[in-house]
């Protein structure tokens, strides 16, 4: 005999998305595409490049290699606000 269950979740009880670990940074906005930042990142590494100055005034204060969780968690939080599901914190991640 085969039993099916079916769960209905209320939505009030559905955890949060968490990011857990990450590494670098997001890429500027109309970078361009994976080459784009390729490119960007080129410019901005090398102050000898024809686009530097350019590139650095355009993109602002970039570090690629920063990864900011806190912004991440709180940029998933607001994504989830603006779904209904903000309600609730995993208890084993609400520290972080």
């Amino acid at each position: 005999m085969l039993l099916e269950r079916v769960v209905l979740l209320d939505p009030r009880e559905q955890w949060l998305p968490w990011c857990l670990d990450g590494r670098r940074a997001a890429p500027p906005e109309d970078v361009g595409g994976t080459g784009g930042y390729a490119e960007f990142l080129e410019a901005i590494s090398d102050p000898n490049h024809e686009d530097h100055v350019r590139m650095l005034e355009w993109g602002g204060d970039v570090d690629p290699e920063r990864f900011d969780r806190r912004a991440v968690n709180t940029a998933l939080w607001w994504w989830a606000k603006a779904r209904g599901r903000h309600r609730k914190l995993r208890p084993d991640l609400v520290d972080r």
